[in-house]
């Protein structure tokens, strides 16, 4: 970062731009390192570059004075950044969609569910629409909960909340159970 001291202004610089006094030549053989990547090197250019950047020896000092070890490292973590960045956006984008899909199939399901005869459905059918809902809703609250799927949740610790998903196990059990219970209540014994 600059300042100009006549206009106090702040002149924000990355790093990785040509730097002053760094020439033409070699700030293009610095950008042909950088681009390299994580299997940068001045062979590399060198092999790819020769006629253009001339020799090992030059490339070195200039790899040296221009410090093109360091800026390519603050290069390389702001693409890690940016992308990071872009990958959180997309996935923004991604759950809104999910979301607005899930609800929309929810609306359809509820509107099928309502001309359904519930005297119809067995046991069974019951606790599959019941274990499908409860884990819908499970599985939103884990991922409000995640907030971006990107970092572990609250404590360091990895996957589902564990509260959460022993909880969610017992009113599923409690539910099997009661619906167990109704089932031989209401149909004999070899129905069951």
């Amino acid at each position: 970062m600059e300042t100009n001291a006549d206009n106090m202004h702040v002149i924000m610089r990355f790093s990785w731009e040509r730097i002053p006094g760094e020439s033409a030549k070699a700030y293009a053989a610095f950008c042909a390192y950088r681009d390299y990547g994580i299997d940068r090197s001045i062979t590399k250019v060198l092999q790819r570059y020769h006629e253009k950047y001339g020799s090992r020896p030059l490339l070195s000092r200039w790899s040296q004075r221009y410090d093109w070890v360091k800026r390519c490292h603050d290069y390389d973590v702001h693409i890690e950044k940016e992308f990071r960045r872009e990958l959180h956006s997309e996935y923004l984008d991604m759950t809104r969609r999910h979301l607005s899909q899930a609800k929309l199939m929810q609306e359809k399901a509820l509107e099928a569910l309502e001309t359904i005869d519930p005297t119809t459905l067995t046991n069974l059918d019951l606790l599959r629409y019941l274990e499908i809902g409860m884990k819908l809703e499970k599985d939103m609250i884990i991922l409000a909960h995640t907030h971006d799927g990107l970092h572990s949740i609250d404590n360091d610790q990895t996957g589902p909340d564990p509260i959460g998903k022993r909880l969610s196990a017992e009113m599923l059990e409690r539910t099997k159970r009661l619906l167990g219970e109704r089932d031989e209540e209401s149909y004999p014994q070899s129905e069951v």
